[in-house]
Formats: C-alpha cells, sequence, structure tokens
C-alpha cells in the first residue's frame, strides 16, 4: 500500500514539474523573437520570476503585463500557456497580424492597442470578458484607438 501512494505522489510530482516547465517553453516561445527581452526571460530562471509575469499558487502562468515597453517583434499567441487569463502588451511596436482565435480559452483580459498590427482580427473570442483591441485595422500606427469588447462569462 505504501507503495502505491509513493508511486501516485510520484506522478503527481512529475505531473506537476512538467506543466511548470510547459509553461516556461511556452514563455520562451511566445517571446522568442521580441527586442529588446528582458534580462529575467531566460530558460535558466522560473518563469513566474520572470519580470511581468503573474502566476497561481501551484506557479502556473496566469498573466503577463508587458505594456509601454518599445518592444518590436511579432506574436505568437498561439504558444501561451493553457493557464493564461490576462495579457497585456499595449503600447509597444508589435506588427503583424495576431491569430486571436488561438487565444487559450480561459483567457479573461486582453489588452493589445497602441502598436503596429495589420489586417483583421477575429472579434470572436470565446470566453474572454474584456478585451480591448484595435478597431482601425490597417497598418497604421494604433494609439488610442481601441475598441472595447465585452463577451458573456465562460460557463
Amino acid at each position: 500500500m505504501a507503495f502505491i501512494r509513493f508511486v501516485l505522489v510520484l506522478a503527481a510530482v512529475i505531473t506537476h514539474t512538467l506543466a511548470l516547465s510547459d509553461d516556461l517553453q511556452k514563455m520562451l516561445a511566445f517571446t522568442q523573437d521580441w527586442f529588446p527581452k528582458d534580462p529575467s526571460w531566460t530558460a535558466q530562471t522560473k518563469v513566474c520570476s520572470w519580470y511581468g509575469v503573474e502566476c497561481d499558487s501551484n506557479g502556473r502562468v496566469t498573466g503577463f503585463n508587458h505594456n509601454s515597453k518599445g518592444c518590436n517583434g511579432t506574436l505568437n499567441i498561439s504558444s501561451l500557456p493553457s493557464g493564461m487569463q490576462r495579457l497585456d502588451l499595449s503600447v509597444n511596436q508589435f506588427t503583424g497580424t495576431p491569430d486571436l482565435s488561438s487565444l487559450p480559452s480561459g483567457m479573461q483580459q486582453l489588452y493589445l492597442y497602441g502598436n503596429k498590427f495589420c489586417g483583421a482580427t477575429d472579434t470572436n473570442l470565446p470566453c474572454a470578458h474584456f478585451v480591448t483591441l484595435p478597431v482601425n485595422t490597417t497598418c497604421n500606427p494604433l494609439n488610442s484607438t481601441t475598441s472595447v469588447v465585452n463577451f458573456p462569462p465562460c460557463g
């Protein structure tokens, strides 16, 4: 009986460790082509110690705030950790067309205004409670022109 408990505890520890490692790998992929990068964003640093990262009591990434940092690059939304609920990348220099359809299902707050995105963004976002997106979908700098979209709570 003690051996079975040991195996169950070991499996839980391994699963938890893999989930934490997965969040680190996803955040490294998400910020891969950004410039400038914060010096804390390395594979050798615990992801919950990264500047701007918010984690829950289990050490899983739930939020990321990197607004007004003059950062440029593109957004690989599909690389976000699955537990991400809040993302604020407003007022930077990000470009491209972010694929918002691949947002984590638990996303509640998303701030992307004040960047240099091009193309159309999908505003049919499931489960997001509060989203601030640019209204202007051309390649012009998107300063303070924003649209606030409210969605029903996820059920």
